[in-house]
């Protein structure tokens, strides 16, 4: 390659710059120009340090949801702790079945929580330790429901020691709604948004204080389901507790499944 470049420096009469000793540096620079701009030169190395740590550890235990957010107020994914898990308490009923089993496909595998029921259940619920809200509360919940899914009811915001209560459910035909109950009785807010069956979907609720009214928001996935729903009687007051869990009015039997719950008390 050196002797290309002399030769080709010659034949255009440059032999007192030869002479000068500045072409060996000339041509120097000339070879690595032109080796630089060789496909092979052109496609970087990987730097082996980088793919090292990339590289899971086989000895390492699964990548799970709570695992890797320590930081929040509640978090269960039911993936490293047997029943009740995060949860200070468990409300059973004799009608529902509650159990822990093996799940690839849950959003934060391996295991997801299954919950069903024989027939018209009063409910069985997991609950959270309270938490003094500071003008919001939110929960994440993944949930995935059978075809045939209705009037049954999977999570509640409770206040007051239970006094207040929100429920997070679907009605008669499958949509989902709202209902306060109190000692002012039972205030239902329906909606348009039916439940995608039998598929995971990624359910954000959340509480908050605007002046003296409390409102609700309900997202499920991209689908705004309430964006500031008003409750008559139930107020964000007090500590709160997150409960999840089944009940069911049909006689016909419920299946529910419930995958990574997350609870916080946060400003807004």
């Amino acid at each position: 390659m050196l002797m290309k470049v002399i030769f080709k420096l010659k034949m255009i009469g440059l032999n007192t710059f030869m002479k000068s000793g500045s072409i060996l540096t000339f041509a120097f620079a000339m070879v690595l120009f032109q080796e630089g701009c060789s496909p092979s030169a052109a496609t970087p190395t990987p730097d082996a340090g980088l793919d090292a740590q990339a590289a899971p550890s086989e000895e390492a235990g699964p990548d799970t949801f709570c695992n890797t957010r320590r930081q929040l107020s509640f978090c269960e994914d039911f993936d490293e702790k047997s029943l009740p898990g995060a949860f200070v308490g468990f409300a059973p009923d004799a009608s529902v079945q509650a159990e822990i089993i093996a799940d690839p496909l849950a959003p934060s595998a391996p295991r997801a929580l299954i919950l069903q029921t024989t027939g018209i259940s009063r409910g069985a619920w997991f609950r959270t330790r309270p938490l003094a809200h500071k003008g919001k509360m939110n929960a994440l919940i993944m949930v995935r429901t059978p075809p045939n899914s209705e009037s049954l009811t999977f999570a509640a915001f409770e206040l007051d020691d239970n006094a207040r209560r929100l429920e997070l459910g679907l009605d008669a035909q499958g949509k989902f709604q709202l209902t306060e109950l109190s000692s002012e009785g039972p205030i239902v807010h329906t909606s348009k948004v039916a439940a995608i069956v039998d598929d995971w979907m990624s359910i954000r609720w959340d509480m908050r204080v605007e002046g003296a009214i409390t409102l609700v928001r309900l997202r499920v996935g991209d689908t705004t389901v309430f964006e500031r729903e008003p409750l008559a009687h139930v107020r964000l007051e007090g500590n709160g507790v997150l409960a999840i869990g089944i009940a069911s009015a049909s006689t016909t039997p419920a299946r529910i499944a419930i995958d990574t719950v997350t609870f916080e008390a946060t400003n807004e």
